[in-house]
C-alpha cells in the first residue's frame, strides 16, 4: 500500500511538472526555455 502511494506520488509530480513546463511555453516563454536546454 504505502509503495503504491509512494509510486502514484512520483508519477503524479512528473505530471505536474510536465504541464508546467507546457504552462510556460504557453505564456510566451518558449524562447528562454529552449535556450534554458541549449546552455
Amino acid at each position: 500500500m504505502m509503495f503504491t502511494l509512494l509510486t502514484m506520488g512520483m508519477f503524479g509530480g512528473m505530471i505536474a511538472l510536465v504541464v508546467y513546463e507546457l504552462v510556460q511555453e504557453m505564456r510566451g516563454s518558449k524562447h528562454k526555455l529552449i535556450d534554458r536546454y541549449h546552455e
